[in-house]
């Protein structure tokens, strides 16, 4: 049950953040919970109104943010099964 919950959270994230204008596959694997607050809060990167620059500036600071979530998770989990092993 667990797993469908994640995954359904990843997939939501991902989501949102295709529509917002950002990397779909870089946002599914944020960090679940925490990558989906995080793009809740990001502003829209493909607004018709916003310079193409804006845009771009906006897509490589969002999905640098998505890249820092992944690396952490990574970490993260390392080390949690680490210690998981040594029990």
């Amino acid at each position: 049950m667990a797993v469908f919950f994640v995954l359904a959270v990843m997939l939501i994230t991902g989501l949102l953040a295709s529509r917002k204008g950002y990397s779909f596959w870089l946002w599914f694997f944020a960090a679940g919970v925490l990558g989906l607050i995080t793009i809740a809060c990001l502003p829209f990167a493909n607004l018709p109104e916003q310079s193409w620059d804006e845009q771009e500036e906006l897509k490589r600071k969002a999905n640098n943010y998505a890249l820092v979530l992944i690396v952490a998770g990574f970490i993260f989990g390392c080390c949690l099964f680490r210690n998981l092993k040594s029990l």
